[in-house]
């Protein structure tokens, strides 16, 4: 009996050790979790998936650290123009609406390719775990059976 427990506790942790998942998670926010690890630079996840040869997973990495680029231009400029009417104001000055609003805009702008840099890097994760990425479409369909009717999105 005691040979018997031991054998199992043997290949119980044998099976363990081998099999350690090597999935990719994408973390809210533009970050990856893999073994453990939360990757946030860019030189960090491209070691990572460097090692599938895959050139749509790099393309759309480099998609990824484009937009990213673009986001943190935008952002910095953005911030800038919000930051500083207001540090004008309470410096005693005048505020400035114009540099104020064209903050807001280069900001929203910001945005938009801050948006476009998750959904590539999610499309990295989903790529590298070996799934098919998601497409979302705006098709409305429309169901009827059954005499009952219904309307949809695919």
């Amino acid at each position: 009996m005691k040979f018997q427990s031991i054998i199992f506790v043997v290949l119980l942790l044998n099976t363990s050790i081998f099999v350690k998942s090597q999935d990719m998670t994408y973390i809210k926010g533009g970050t990856i979790s893999y073994n453990q690890n939360v990757l946030i630079k860019p030189n960090e996840i491209f070691a990572v998936i460097s090692e599938k040869s895959d050139p749509i997973l790099i393309e759309n990495f480099n998609k990824y650290k484009a937009n990213r680029g673009a986001a943190n231009i935008f952002g910095f400029i953005g911030g800038f123009g919000i930051g500083w009417p207001i540090g004008g104001v309470i410096g005693g000055g005048k505020f400035n609406s114009g540099i104020f609003a064209g903050g807001v805009a280069t900001l929203l702008i910001g945005l938009a390719f801050q948006n476009s840099s998750n959904k590539s890097l999610q499309k990295v994760v989903d790529l590298y775990n070996g799934n098919t990425p998601q497409k979302m479409s705006l098709k409305p369909f429309i169901n009827n059976e059954n005499k009952i009717t219904s309307i949809g999105l695919k």
